[in-house]
């Protein structure tokens, strides 16, 4: 057999020197990762409540122009056609209907 004597060393490294180095500071990592979250939920909050108040203000621009056009095509049907609040107007109004 091989007489050779092999040392044994409690302080012969298991682990490879960089491996505790990879772990972040107890310390301060809550607070740069509550941080970047907070961070990150503003950004998002911010772009939604913008996003949604240029719709709304859109989609109330274009129900305004809708009911304005519907007033103006209401009034001119009224002065095309005559109004229904006399006889004359009624009667006009079917002479005009008639005409087309």
């Amino acid at each position: 057999m091989n007489s050779t004597v092999r040392g044994f060393s409690t302080a012969a490294r298991v682990h490879p020197p960089f491996l505790p180095h990879l772990r972040p500071s107890p310390r301060r990592a809550p607070i740069r990762r509550w941080l970047k979250t907070a961070a990150v939920i503003t950004a998002v909050g911010y772009a939604s409540k913008t996003y949604f108040d240029a719709t709304r203000a859109q989609r109330r621009e274009t129900a305004l122009a809708l009911e304005h056009d519907s007033a103006e095509r209401q009034r001119m049907m009224e002065n095309l056609y005559g109004g229904r609040e006399s006889l004359e107007d009624l009667e006009k109004g079917v002479a005009e209907y008639g005409k087309r």
